[in-house]
């Protein structure tokens, strides 16, 4: 039971680390954020994005 439960922390702690390095490099990853069908109007004051397909 502790081994499952050991190996469920390793992999919760294994997908926080790539989340992280995500989050750090993601705004170098080319088209991350750009994709066709992602939502994003600018206007003179105002900036909307709305990424549906980047999601």
């Amino acid at each position: 039971m502790l081994a499952n439960f050991g190996k469920l922390l390793i992999l919760f702690g294994f997908l926080l680390i790539v989340f992280g390095i995500i989050l750090i490099f993601g705004s170098k990853i080319p088209y991350l954020g750009k994709l066709p069908g992602d939502i994003y109007i600018k206007r003179e004051n105002f900036t909307f994005y709305f990424p549906i397909t980047t999601c």
